[in-house]
């Protein structure tokens, strides 16, 4: 193997080596056989420091279809129906997992906090210039917690924070309205995104680790200090190897970014994932984010190459 190529390898192995670890603790990614759409109450026992999506829940009560343009995203929701709104929706460079509301809409659905501390969301405004007064409600009469904000698209995400006092097993109104103030802006939409109820840690109980899977594209082996540099040319990257392990030989599914990229993280041959020139990961397959999502953790991607990021590839699937 060129030495181009193995520290690359090397770090994606022994970084996907630490994850499969915890996997093997019961985080194991299995094919999707759960119908997209629960159509009971989202089961909300959380574990500390765990969190449930909420996105697939609401677009499952929510009735009405996309916007066109979004109408043309890819879906977020695995298995869902051509009219679903919940799409995977760019908001300048950063696309997120979001349900797609219209101006002057209402929407409500029932959910189940079980013993989550707090609703946790992203938001944004879609449109060309244009604006939108948002209203989050979580709860109904002297008990509601209210999220209010004046939102443009120069914006980009928002975060938005709801506290959950006393959940229990109660079921609780989350409502979501959009206003438009000016004419110009009806045409405006809302992204409500990664919507989560999330447990927040207690030291006595312990609580999940966090998990960083993080891929370097053409990295020379041997300008590096883990593998006999004279310089220190990565410090933080060798303190990290100090206290890990690094393998000295490592063999990779692929020579190319995006179908080694996705065999890190489907643990599939190239030739099962499809990700090749031109193409991305199927829908079929299922990620490590997926499943990670879907025993609590909340999923992030920070990516810096077109091989993986752009749109059409699908190296989203799973990822808040």
């Amino acid at each position: 193997m060129k030495p181009a190529h193995r520290v690359t390898t090397v770090l994606r192995l022994a970084l996907l080596g630490a994850v499969l670890s915890a996997a093997a603790a019961g985080i194991v990614a299995t094919r999707r056989t759960d119908p997209p759409h629960p159509t009971a109450p989202p089961s909300r026992l959380v574990r500390p420091g765990r969190s449930v999506d909420l996105l697939c829940d609401l677009d499952a009560a929510h009735e009405s279809a996309p916007p066109r343009r979004e109408a043309r995203m890819a879906p977020a929701c695995p298995g869902a129906p051509p009219d679903s709104s919940a799409r995977v929706v760019p908001v300048g460079d950063d696309r997120r997992r979001a349900l797609v509301l219209r101006a002057d809409e209402v929407f409500e659905a029932d959910i189940t906090p079980g013993d989550a501390d707090v609703l946790r969301f992203w938001a944004a405004v879609r449109g060309l210039g244009d604006e939108l007064d948002v209203r989050v409600t979580l709860g109904e009469g002297e008990d509601a917690q209210t999220w209010e904000r004046h939102l443009a698209t120069h914006e980009r995400w928002v975060h938005g924070e709801l506290p959950i006092d006393d959940a229990g097993a109660a079921t609780r109104k989350l409502r979501i309205e959009t206003k438009a103030n000016r004419p110009r802006d009806r045409d405006a939409r809302l992204a409500f995104g990664a919507p989560r109820l999330l447990r927040l840690p207690r030291p006595e109980e312990g609580g999940a680790p966090n998990i960083v899977l993080y891929l370097i594209d053409t990295l020379r082996a041997d300008h590096t200090p883990m593998y006999g540099y004279e310089r220190n040319t990565m410090p933080r990257l060798n303190a990290i190897a100090g206290n890990g392990v690094v393998f000295d030989r490592a063999y990779s599914t692929a020579a190319r970014t995006r179908p080694a990229a996705a065999s890190a993280l489907t643990g599939l041959y190239p030739s099962r994932h499809h990700a090749r020139l031109g193409r991305g990961i199927s829908f079929e397959e299922d990620t490590l984010a997926e499943a990670l999502r879907r025993n609590g953790w909340s999923t992030w991607a920070y990516v810096a190459n077109g091989n993986v990021f752009a749109p059409g590839f699908a190296f989203e699937q799973g990822f808040d």
